[in-house]
């Protein structure tokens, strides 16, 4: 993987992709020679990020928690809108447009 493509894998900038790197967490990196008009290339095993990222797991299991979901009435309805009590009546009819005046 190149720096950029890791920084959007992991949701953070190249620089501290980069800083991982130097610092020894993303062992087996290596470099490209420049070819050309194009520069050099920092090239990034996927096992090291797969084993950097099992590492930094938070729980370390590897299995993802559910996310809670938001109360619900016992009608199954949503809950109160706590900052929006004119909201919380029951929803008016729908107007009858098909009688004639």
């Amino acid at each position: 993987m190149t720096v950029g493509q890791l920084a959007g894998r992991w949701g953070v900038g190249r620089d501290r992709v980069m800083s991982l790197v130097l610092a020894g967490e993303l062992p087996g990196t290596f470099v490209i020679p420049s070819t050309g008009r194009y520069g050099e290339t920092l090239k990034i095993p996927f096992e090291s990020v797969l084993d950097a990222e099992a590492r930094w797991a938070i729980g370390g299991n590897g299995k993802t928690k559910k996310r809670n979901r938001p109360p619900s009435m016992n009608n199954g309805s949503k809950p109160n809108l706590k900052h929006f009590p004119e909201l919380n009546g029951p929803p008016e009819p729908p107007a009858d447009t098909d009688e004639v005046e």
